[in-house]
């Protein structure tokens, strides 16, 4: 499991429940293969979910929702998971504990959670996890006020960020 409850940067208005539906290495599906069983299952059961990039959504469930992330992990290290992207069909790697503890030990949760929420209520289609990465790596001074803070994301993302 990962996510805000984890990294704890859980905003009200908009949070979820990831749920990394991890399968061994060896299993003999290819990892698009992955994605569309567990995605055709959770449809099955749950009509009101949807496709996702990454992620199949479960939708708001007594004021959330829920992220099943279909995930193959990698026969040479046992940390690292492979994603599919469904829009890209692309492989994504990644490292869910690293993921969150590079967001966990940054030091301005509340600087994280007024960016997500400015994404939230702008319906802003970036990954959450980039914008906490940008937020992150555009204010390594953890004394920064908010407000600095702040400018910095966005002149970051507003140059840098095409579409």
């Amino acid at each position: 499991m990962g996510g805000i409850i984890w990294k704890k940067t859980l905003i009200k208005c908009s949070y979820d429940i990831d749920i990394l539906c991890n399968f061994p290495f060896d299993d003999p599906h290819l990892l698009e293969e992955i994605y569309m069983i567990v995605k055709d299952y959770i449809l099955f059961v749950e009509p009101n979910a949807y496709q996702k990039n990454i992620a199949i959504r479960i939708e708001k469930r007594e004021g959330y929702h829920i992220d099943i992330v279909p995930a193959k992990r990698s026969s040479t290290n046992e940390s690292m998971a492979y994603l599919y992207k469904s829009q890209e069909k692309q492989r994504l790697t990644t490292i869910v504990e690293k993921q969150i503890q590079i967001v966990r030990d940054f030091g301005r949760r509340d600087l994280l959670k007024i960016v997500k929420l400015w994404k939230y209520r702008n319906n802003i289609d970036i990954p959450s996890f980039l914008v906490e990465i940008i937020t992150i790596n555009m204010n390594q001074d953890e004394r920064i006020r908010l407000e600095d803070g702040l400018i910095n994301v966005f002149q970051f993302i507003a140059s840098r960020i095409e579409s």
